[in-house]
C-alpha cells in the first residue's frame, strides 16, 4: 500500500486507524509541544506512536499534486498543491482576522488541515530529508510523464510532524494584507461567504482548468518573508496541474458537514469539543505555539507584471510628453518598473549561473513573457490608508510550465525577449512584433564596394540586415518616445530589441544580461544622469560632474585618517602630492564633507606662483577667516576663555594684529602696535611663535577645524615655516591639515624641498595621486555624456591614450572636442555621440598648455586680451584691479572675464567681484601666448597703472599697493621709458620691503631692496646717494636674518666702498660683524673692537683696571643722587649716532658674556653712561640690568638688587618689550637668586622663555629655559623630571644652530648620579668631554664643567683624586671676573665641603691649608645666607658643622649645626642636600663612636638620594654602610627616639647658632 492510497470512512476521513493499546484513537493533528529546529522534523503521520524514537525509520514518499511541499523556493512555491493551499487559507484569513478568540483561530487552522487531506489524492504537509538522498531510496517514482517538477522529483519528501504543519497554516493564516491583493481572491470572497471552505476548493478547482489562467491570476507565495529565511535565488518554475477536476472536489462527507461558519456557530464549550474531536488540546496549544505578527501597516501583493502594469501606471494621458517630464506619479511608476526590470534581470543572471554551473536552466525562453513574470511586493503605510501607502518591490520571477518547450535559447534570443518584456513594462502597451530569426545572406545585400570609408572604417552591421526589421524596431522606439518614457529608456530597450538580428545587430545592442543590469542600476542609483532626458541647447556643452572618478582607494584612506584624527589624535592631517591637474584639490575638497558631517569648521587657502599679494597675505587670510569663523560660532562665554588665553599667550600688543586684523575679534582689549610702540628682535621668530600659540589655543577651544592649503609648493620660504609651525602647533588637537603639492622635478626644489623633507616631524598621512585608469576615465565620461558605460568604453579607451588618465587634460579634450564637433547631440537618438574614426586619427599635444593654448587662440579677440590681463596680475583679479585696469585700458574687463568664466575658463566668486583661474595651467597658457618683451611692457604698464591709482587717491589698501609693486618689477627696470620714474619706483620698493619686515616677512623684503637697487642705475651713488645708502643698508640687514652670508658680505663691501663718511657705513659695518661670529669669533671679535675705534670709543677693559674701577665706583654714586622716578622719567634719547652704539654695545654685552666675560664689567658700565648722558632708549634696560650684574659680582647686593628692579620697570615702557626677555635673564640669573628662593627663580624665567618666543628672540628665550632647567636642578627637582625637561629642550631646539652645551653636561651629570660614573651618554648627543673641548664652549661652559665634576667628586667619595685636588672654582672665578650666578655659590659650597673632606684626610701641614680654603668657602656662604636664608642656609649650616667636626671643635656645637642644616634643607624643599647633609652626619656621629645614631643618619640619607632619583650615589651610600655596620637593612624605625622625625618638629634655632659662632 503506496502513501497516496489512505482509507476513508464517512465523516471521519481525517481519522485514522485505532491505536493498539486500547486508548482514544490518534489524530494526524495530534498537537505535540512546538520545537523550533534548523532541519525539519521529519514525522510521518503514520507513524507519529507513542514511545516511537527512531526518525531513521520514517517512510519516505513521492509528492503528487495534492501535496504541500513546506521549504523555500519558486519551484516549491509554484507546486500546484501549495497554490490551492494558499487559495484556501486566503478564503479564510477574514475570519480568521476578525476573531479574537484562540480556539476559533486554531479550529479554522484544522479545518483547513482537514480539507487538504480530504482532497483526493489525500493531500500531505511534507518536508525534505535532507540526510538521505534519492540515489540511497530510490523508491520514488522518477517517472518522465509525472506532473510534478523534475526537481522536486529528485528530493527526498516524509510527512511533516503535525505540529510543524499547523504551524504554517497559521503563519499564512497570520499573513496580512493579501485578501486585497488579487482579482481572485476578491472573486472568492464575493462569490463564497467568509470562511466558505468549500466554495474555495470549488474555485480552486475552476483556476486549476488551464495553465495560463493560474499562472495570471494565481496568488504566490515566498516562504517566511517576515522575519524568516528570504529566498536565495528566484527561479520559480509552476508545474502544470495534471489533476483533473473531480481530483479537486471534496468527498461527499466533507461536503455533507454543515461547518463553513465555525466562529459563528459553535460557543466557547463547544468549540473546545470540537478541537478535542481531533485530539487538540487548546490549553497546551494556545502556549507552544509561536504568535507571529505582523506589523499592520505591511500587506503583501502578488501580481503578473501585466497585472502590475495595469494597476499601477498613472492616471495620465501618455501622449502628454510635456506633463510625463513633471509628473511625480510617472516618476514614481518609472522607479518601480525600473526594479521590477532590475530585479527580473537579476533572476535570469542567477538562472544562467546555474546552468554555468552545471544545472539546468530553470526559464525556458518560452517563458520569458509579461503574463509569466510574477512580482511580490510590500505596501507600507504609515497610516493606514490607501493614498498614503508605499509599494517596495520584494521579489521578481519566471513562472515556467513543464510542459512547455525546455529549450533556454542562446543569449541573444534571451535578451530579444527581455525586450518585449520591458517594452510592456515600461510603455503600459502589449508589443505586437514577431519573432523573426534573421534570413540568409544573399550577395546582393552585400556592400562590395572599395570606398574610402571601407579602409578605415569596419561596415556597421546593420547594412546586413533588412530594412522591414529596422523599420519594426523603430517602430517600438517611436511607440515609446511617444508614451513618453525618457530617451535613455526608449534607447535600452531598442537595444535589446536588436539582439533579434544576432550577429548583425547595431554596436550598441546588448551581449549580456550583465550588461543590462549595470545599465538598470545606473539609471536607479542616478536618475538625473542616466535616466532624465538631456537639455539639448542651440550651443551644446559638456557640463562634467562635480565628484571624482577612480579615487575611491584615496578617498578611503583620507576618511579613515580624519576618523584617526578625530578618535586618536595622532594624524595631524594629510599631504596630497601629484602633477598638474591629476585631482588633488577635489580631493582634498572631499574633506569639506567630512568637516561638516563633523560639525566642524572648513576653510582654505591657496597659494600662486608670482605672489602678488602683501606679504603672507595667504597665512593672513586664512587665519583672518579662522578668527572669524570662530567668532561667530562662539558664545561670549566662550569666547572670553580664548581672549584670555590668547593674551597670556600672545601678550596683548602682538604683532599678529598687524598681520591678521581679524585677531582683533577675538581679543577686543588687544592693541594694534605700529613700528613705533612695538618692534621686534626678530619678528620672523615673533610671527611663527605667535602663530602657533594662536593655532593651539583655537584648537583647543574649537569644533574640529580642518584648514586646507593648495599649491604649497609655491609659498615662500617664511610662509613654508609658519605653515610647518601652525601644524607641529595643533597637533594633537582639533585642526586637521590638508596640504597639497605638485611632485614634479620643477616644483619640488630649493627650500620647498627642504620643507617637504622635514614633513615627516608633522604626523601627516602621505596620499599619492597619479593619472586615473582607463576604468576611472570611463566613469567620468559616462556621467560627462549621461550614457551607459558599455557605451562610451570605446571612446574612454581612445581618450585615456591620449591624456595618459590625467583628469584635466582630460576635461580640456572633451571640451575641445565638442567645440570642434566630434562630440555633439544625435537629434535622431536625442543623446551624446562621437566620430571616433576622427577623434582617433586627430593629433593632440602632449601637453596640457598646449591644448589650452589652442582653446584660447579660438576665442575672440576681446575675451583673449581680458584672459591676457588676468594671467599678468595672478591666478586671481579683485575688485579694485579690475576696476583701475578697466579705466586705464578702456575695456569693461568684468564683463569680459564674466564672458570667459562661462566658457570655463575662469570662475567668478560667488558673492564678489573677484574672477580666478579655473585652474594654473590655464594662467600659465594664456601667459605662455606672449613674448618676453610682451610680457615685460604689459607688466609696467598695469603695475603703473596701479601705483598712480593709489598715490593719487592717497589710498590705504595694501593689497593694491603691494599689486602695484610686483608688477612694476616684473616688468623690470628695461621697460621703463621715462627716467625720472626710476627715483620713484626705487622709493617704492624701499617703502614696500620696509612694510614686508613689519608683516614679519624679510624673505620679500629682501627681494623688494634688491629690486629697488636695480631701478637706480649704475650713477646711483652719484645721482641717489642718500636713497643708495638706506637700499643697501636695509638688503644687508635683511640677508642678515636670513643667514645669507654671502650677500651680507657683498652688500657691505659696496657700502664700505662708495660711502662718504664713516656713520654712513656703519649700519653695515655691525651687521657684517655679527654675521660673522658665529662661524669666526675671533675675526668678529677684532671687527667689533675696530668698529669701537671709529667710534671714537675706547676698547673694553678687565676689572683689574684701575681706571674700570674708579669708573664703577663713580658710577654708584651718581645712581645713589637719582630717584628711580627721576630714571624713569628721564627723556628718550634722539641721537640716532648714540643709540647705533648702544646697540652694537648690547649686541657685543651679550657676545662677550660666553667669549670673554671678564670684559662685560666695562661694556655695561659704557651702556650707562650712555643712557644717562643722552636719554633712555629701547636698549636702556638691558643697561640698567647689565650693572646691576656688575654690581653683584663686587658684592654690591642692595644697589645690584634695585638696579635690577628699575631695568624690569623699564622694560615695561613703550618700545622695550622686545628686550624683555634679555631683562629677565640678566636680573635672575646674575642679581635676584640672591634675594629670592630658587623655586620661584625658576617660574620668572619661563615668563622670560614666553616673552622672547614672542618678540622672537629665540635665543634669550631659550637660554632662560634651559636656565629655569639648571635652576631646579640646583633647586632639589626629582633628576627624572630634570632630565624630561632637558629632552624636551633638545626636541624644541631641533632644526636649530644652537650650541648643545649647558643641557648636555647637565644630562650627562644626571646619568651619573643615577647609574654611576661608567655610566655612558646617548648615541646621538655629544660627549661631555666633546662638548667642554668644543672652542664654542667659552669661559662659562668649562666652569660649569668642573663644578659638575667637583659635585661627583664629592658624592662618590673621590676627594683623594687628583680631579678633586686640582678643581678651583673660585680661583677661576676670581680670574675671569664671572659674574656671580647661582651655580657658581652652589661650586663654592661644594668646594668648601671638598676641602673640609681633604683635611681629614691629610697630614697637619696639608690639612691647615685645606681648613683654610674650606673656611673661606663658609665666610662667602655666611654672607650670602644674610640675603636669602631660603637659598644659601642650610649650605652655610652644613659648612658650620663640617668646620667644627674637621677642627675638632665642639662637638655639640657641631651636633646641633648637622641637625639645624638638615631640618633647613628639608624645610626649603633642597632633598638632595637634606641628603647630603643626613650622611656627613652619620659620618660624624660613626667616627664619635654612636653607631646606632649614626645609622638612622645614613638610612635617612639613603631614602633621601632615592627620593631625589640618585640611585648611583644612595646605593655608594649603603655599600659604605656595609662595610661600617656589617649589613643594611632599609626598614622604618617605629620609635620616634630612633627615627629622625624629630629633626623636623622644629625650625633651625638662629640665635642659638649665632652663640654658637661667637
Amino acid at each position: 500500500m503506496t502513501a497516496h492510497d489512505h482509507d476513508r470512512s464517512g465523516s471521519g476521513s481525517i481519522q485514522h486507524q485505532q491505536a493498539a493499546a486500547g486508548g482514544s484513537p490518534p489524530c494526524n493533528w495530534q498537537l505535540s509541544s512546538y520545537h523550533h529546529s534548523h532541519s525539519p522534523l521529519r514525522l510521518h503521520n503514520d507513524q507519529i506512536m507513542a514511545g516511537s524514537q527512531d526518525a531513521a525509520r520514517l517512510k519516505t514518499v513521492t509528492p503528487h499534486a495534492n501535496d504541500v511541499l513546506l521549504g523555500k523556493g519558486n519551484v516549491i512555491n509554484s507546486h500546484p498543491g501549495n497554490r490551492q493551499f494558499r487559495l484556501l487559507v486566503d478564503s479564510q484569513r477574514q475570519t480568521f482576522s476578525e476573531t479574537s478568540q484562540k480556539k476559533v483561530k486554531r479550529a479554522i487552522a484544522v479545518r483547513i488541515a482537514s480539507e487538504i487531506e480530504r482532497l483526493e489524492p489525500p493531500g500531505r504537509f511534507l518536508v525534505e530529508d535532507h540526510i538521505r538522498n534519492r540515489t540511497e531510496i530510490n523508491n520514488g517514482s522518477d517517472d518522465p510523464d509525472s506532473n510534478i517538477h523534475p526537481s522536486i522529483a529528485k528530493k527526498v519528501w516524509i510527512v511533516a510532524e503535525p505540529a510543524k504543519a499547523l504551524t504554517k497554516i497559521m503563519h499564512r493564516l497570520r499573513e496580512r494584507g493579501n485578501e486585497d491583493s488579487e482579482v481572485i481572491p476578491d472573486q472568492i470572497s464575493k462569490e463564497c461567504g467568509a470562511g466558505d471552505i468549500t466554495s474555495a476548493v470549488d474555485q480552486v478547482k475552476h483556476h486549476s482548468a488551464s495553465n495560463t489562467e493560474v499562472g495570471n491570476s494565481d496568488m504566490l507565495h515566498v516562504q517566511d518573508v517576515d522575519g524568516g529565511p528570504s529566498l536565495e535565488r528566484v527561479d520559480l518554475q509552476v508545474q502544470p496541474d495534471s489533476c483533473s477536476s473531480d481530483q479537486l472536489l471534496f468527498n461527499d462527507s466533507s461536503t455533507n458537514r454543515d461547518d463553513t461558519s465555525i466562529a459563528g456557530n459553535l460557543d466557547s464549550d463547544s468549540l473546545s469539543e470540537y478541537l478535542k474531536g481531533f485530539g487538540l488540546d487548546f490549553e497546551l496549544d494556545s502556549e507552544s505555539t509561536p504568535q507571529i505578527d505582523h506589523p499592520p501597516s505591511h500587506h503583501l501583493r502578488e501580481y503578473t507584471l501585466r497585472q502590475w502594469v495595469m494597476l499601477s501606471k498613472p492616471d495620465i494621458s501618455f501622449s502628454a510628453t510635456a506633463s510625463l517630464q513633471s509628473s511625480v506619479e510617472v516618476k514614481k511608476y518609472m522607479k518601480s518598473a525600473l526594479l521590477i526590470a532590475l530585479k527580473l534581470t537579476e533572476c535570469i543572471l542567477e538562472a544562467e549561473k546555474d546552468e554555468l554551473n552545471g544545472h539546468e536552466n530553470p526559464i525556458p525562453i518560452e517563458s520569458m513573457a509579461p503574463e509569466n513574470v510574477l512580482i511580490r511586493a510590500r505596501v507600507e503605510s504609515g497610516t493606514g490608508h490607501l493614498d498614503e501607502s508605499e509599494e517596495i518591490i520584494e521579489f521578481v520571477w519566471v513562472m515556467s510550465f513543464v510542459g512547455d518547450n525546455s529549450a533556454t535559447g542562446e543569449v541573444m534570443a534571451r535578451l530579444f525577449a527581455m525586450g518585449k518584456v520591458l517594452y510592456e513594462l515600461f510603455s503600459t502597451r502589449e508589443l505586437k512584433m514577431k519573432d523573426s530569426t534573421p534570413s540568409m545572406i544573399s550577395m546582393s545585400s552585400m556592400n562590395l564596394s572599395n570606398d574610402a570609408r571601407s579602409v578605415h572604417r569596419t561596415q556597421k552591421k546593420t547594412h546586413w540586415r533588412s530594412v522591414h526589421s529596422d523599420d519594426e524596431v523603430s517602430n517600438c522606439v517611436v511607440s515609446l518616445a511617444s508614451a513618453g518614457v525618457p530617451w535613455s529608456l526608449c534607447a535600452l530597450v531598442k537595444n535589446l530589441l536588436e539582439c533579434k538580428h544576432v550577429s548583425f545587430c547595431e554596436d550598441d545592442a546588448y551581449a549580456s544580461f550583465a550588461d543590462l543590469k549595470a545599465d538598470l542600476q545606473l539609471m536607479l542609483d542616478n536618475p538625473s544622469c542616466f535616466l532624465d532626458n538631456i537639455q539639448v541647447s542651440t550651443v551644446p556643452r559638456l557640463e562634467f560632474p562635480d565628484k571624482l572618478f577612480g579615487r575611491d582607494d584615496e578617498l578611503l584612506r583620507l576618511g579613515e585618517s580624519y576618523k584617526r584624527h578625530l578618535s586618536e589624535k595622532i594624524i595631524s592631517g594629510a599631504i596630497i602630492s601629484g602633477r598638474a591637474g591629476v585631482g588633488k584639490t577635489k580631493l582634498a575638497m572631499h574633506m569639506q564633507k567630512l568637516t561638516m558631517q563633523s560639525n566642524g569648521y572648513f576653510l582654505t587657502a591657496k597659494f600662486e606662483r608670482n605672489q602678488s599679494l602683501k606679504p603672507l597675505a595667504t597665512i593672513s587670510n586664512l587665519l583672518g577667516s579662522l578668527c572669524e569663523t570662530i567668532f561667530n560660532g562662539s558664545s561670549q562665554s566662550e569666547l572670553k576663555v580664548i581672549e584670555d588665553e590668547l593674551t597670556s599667550a600672545i601678550g596683548s600688543h602682538s604683532i599678529l594684529l598687524e598681520v591678521v586684523p581679524n585677531l582683533k575679534k577675538l581679543m577686543p582689549a588687544s592693541v594694534v602696535c605700529g613700528d613705533s610702540a612695538y618692534s621686534c628682535v626678530d619678528s620672523v621668530l615673533s610671527m611663527k611663535y605667535i602663530l602657533g600659540e594662536l593655532m593651539r589655543v583655537i584648537s583647543s577651544h574649537s569644533k574640529p577645524i580642518t584648514l586646507f592649503i593648495d599649491d604649497i609648493q609655491f609659498a615662500d620660504d617664511a610662509s613654508l615655516q609658519l605653515v610647518g609651525n601652525l601644524i607641529l602647533s595643533a597637533k594633537r588637537a582639533s585642526t586637521f591639515f590638508i596640504i597639497c603639492h605638485r611632485d614634479d622635478e620643477v616644483s619640488i626644489g630649493g627650500s620647498f624641498s627642504s620643507w617637504l623633507a622635514s614633513a615627516s616631524m608633522f604626523s601627516l598621512e602621505s596620499i599619492q595621486l597619479e593619472s586615473i585608469t582607463p576604468e576611472g576615465v570611463n566613469n567620468l565620461i559616462a556621467e560627462t555624456l549621461h550614457l551607459s558605460h558599455r557605451i562610451t568604453r570605446r571612446l574612454s579607451y581612445a581618450l585615456h591614450c591620449k591624456t595618459r588618465g590625467n583628469p584635466l587634460f582630460l576635461r580640456q579634450l572633451l571640451d575641445s572636442l565638442t567645440e570642434q564637433g566630434f562630440i555633439y547631440i544625435d537629434m535622431n537618438q536625442h543623446r551624446w555621440a562621437w566620430d571616433l574614426d576622427k577623434i582617433m586619427k586627430l593629433k593632440i599635444s602632449d601637453s596640457v598648455v598646449a591644448l589650452l593654448t589652442k582653446e584660447i587662440e579660438r576665442l575672440p579677440s576681446d575675451l583673449q586680451y581680458g584672459l591676457l590681463v588676468a594671467s599678468c596680475i595672478g591666478l586671481c583679479l579683485a575688485g579694485p584691479i579690475l576696476c583701475c585696469l578697466s579705466k586705464d585700458l578702456g575695456y569693461d574687463l568684468t564683463d569680459i572675464l564674466r564672458q570667459v568664466s562661462q566658457k570655463g575658463f575662469m570662475i567668478e566668486m560667488a558673492g564678489s567681484t573677484m574672477f580666478c583661474f579655473a585652474h594654473d595651467k590655464i594662467q600659465e597658457a594664456v601667459y605662455g601666448l606672449m613674448s618676453e618683451e610682451q610680457r615685460r611692457d604689459n607688466h609696467m604698464r598695469f603695475g603703473l597703472a596701479l601705483c598712480n591709482h593709489t598715490l593719487k587717491n592717497n589710498a590705504e589698501d595694501e593689497e593694491l599697493f603691494f599689486a602695484a609693486i610686483n608688477q612694476i618689477n616684473l616688468g623690470g627696470s628695461g621697460s621703463v621709458h621715462d627716467p625720472s620714474l626710476n627715483n620713484v619706483i626705487a622709493e617704492l620698493n624701499l617703502k614696500a620691503g620696509r612694510r614686508s619686515i613689519d608683516l614679519s616677512d624679510y624673505n620679500t623684503a629682501f627681494k623688494l631692496f634688491q629690486h629697488g637697487i636695480s631701478f637706480l642705475g649704475d650713477e646711483k651713488w652719484t645721482l641717489q646717494y642718500q636713497l643708495s645708502v638706506a637700499l643697501y643698508d636695509a638688503v644687508s640687514g635683511a640677508a642678515f636674518v636670513l643667514n645669507n652670508l654671502a650677500a651680507v658680505r657683498l652688500y657691505t663691501d659696496e657700502v664700505v666702498t662708495h660711502a662718504r663718511c664713516f656713520d654712513d657705513k656703519l649700519n653695515c659695518l655691525c651687521t657684517a660683524t655679527k654675521a660673522i661670529a658665529s662661524h669666526r669669533p675671533d675675526e668678529a671679535m677684532d671687527a667689533s673692537f675696530g668698529i669701537l675705534l671709529q667710534f671714537g670709543e675706547l676698547p673694553p677693559r678687565t676689572m683689574e683696571e684701575h681706571e674700570l674701577r674708579s669708573g664703577i665706583k663713580n658710577m654708584i654714586y651718581i645712581l645713589q643722587t637719582m630717584s628711580d622716578d627721576m630714571i624713569c622719567n628721564m627723556c628718550e634719547n634722539k641721537d640716532s649716532r648714540l643709540r647705533t652704539l648702544l646697540n652694537f654695545y648690547e649686541w657685543l654685552s651679550h657676545y662677550l658674556l660666553y667669549f670673554k666675560p671678564w670684559l662685560l664689567g666695562s661694556v655695561s658700565l659704557r651702556m650707562l653712561e650712555i643712557t644717562l648722558k643722552a636719554g633712555l632708549s629701547p636698549k636702556s634696560p638691558l643697561a640698567f640690568a647689565n650693572f646691576g650684574a656688575v654690581l653683584m659680582s663686587i658684592g654690591d647686593v642692595s644697589g645690584g638688587c634695585r638696579l635690577g628692579k628699575l631695568a624690569l620697570k623699564l622694560v615695561e615702557k613703550k618700545g622695550s618689550y622686545q628686550y624683555k626677555s634679555s631683562v629677565i635673564s640678566i636680573v635672575h640669573d646674575s642679581i635676584f637668586w640672591a634675594i629670592e628662593p630658587l623655586h620661584s627663580i625658576v617660574e620668572s624665567q619661563l615668563l622670560g622663555y614666553k616673552a622672547g618666543q614672542q618678540s622672537g628672540d629665540v635665543t634669550i628665550a631659550l637660554k632662560n629655559l634651559i636656565l629655569s632647567i639648571l635652576n631646579n636642578y640646583a633647586a632639589g627637582q626629582s633628576l627624572d623630571t630634570v632630565e624630561k625637561s632637558i629632552l624636551d629642550f633638545i626636541s624644541k631646539i631641533h632644526g636649530l644652530e644652537i650650541f648643545l652645551a649647558s643641557p648636555v653636561l647637565l644630562l650627562s651629570q644626571i646619568t651619573i648620579l643615577r647609574e654611576g660614573l661608567d655610566a655612558v651618554q646617548a648615541d646621538n648627543l655629544p660627549s661631555e668631554n666633546e662638548i667642554l673641548a668644543d672652542p664654542r664652549a667659552g669661559a662659562i661652559i668649562s666652569l660649569a664643567g668642573k663644578i659638575y665634576h667637583l659635585t661627583r667628586a664629592f658624592l662618590f667619595h673621590e676627594a683623594e683624586n687628583v680631579v678633586l685636588k686640582n678643581i678651583d672654582i673660585s680661583g677661576a672665578v676670581a680670574e675671569h671676573y664671572h659674574q656671580v650666578t647661582p651655580d657658581i655659590l652652589i661650586g663654592n659650597f661644594f668646594e668648601g665641603l671638598a676641602y673640609f673632606q681633604l683635611a681629614r684626610q691629610s697630614d697637619c701641614k696639608e690639612s691647615a691649608k685645606w681648613i683654610e680654603r674650606g673656611l673661606s668657602a663658609l665666610t662667602k656662604m655666611r654672607g650670602w645666607s644674610e640675603h636669602s636664608l631660603w637659598n644659601w642656609e642650610n649650605k652655610m649650616l652644613l659648612l658650620e658643622a663640617e668646620s667644627l667636626f674637621t677642627q675638632n671643635i665642639s662637638s655639640a656645637r657641631a651636633e646641633s649645626f648637622y641637625d639645624d642644616a638638615i631640618r633647613s634643607a628639608h624645610a626649603h624643599k633642597f632633598i638632595h642636600e637634606e641628603a647630603i647633609a643626613s650622611e656627613l652626619a652619620g659620618t660624624f656621629y660613626h667616627e664619635r663612636g654612636f653607631h646606632q645614631k649614626s645609622y638612622l643618619y645614613f638610612v635617612h640619607s639613603v631614602q633621601s638620594y632615592n627620593k631625589w632619583g640618585a640611585r648611583a650615589v644612595a646605593k655608594r651610600v649603603q655599600s659604605d654602610m656595609i662595610c661600617k655596620f656589617g649589613s643594611y637593612i632599609d626598614q622604618p624605625v617605629s620609635s620616634a627616639d630612633e627615627s629622625l622625625d624629630y629633626l623636623f618638629a622644629t625650625s633651625p634655632d638662629s640665635n642659638k647658632r649665632q652663640q654658637f659662632r661667637s
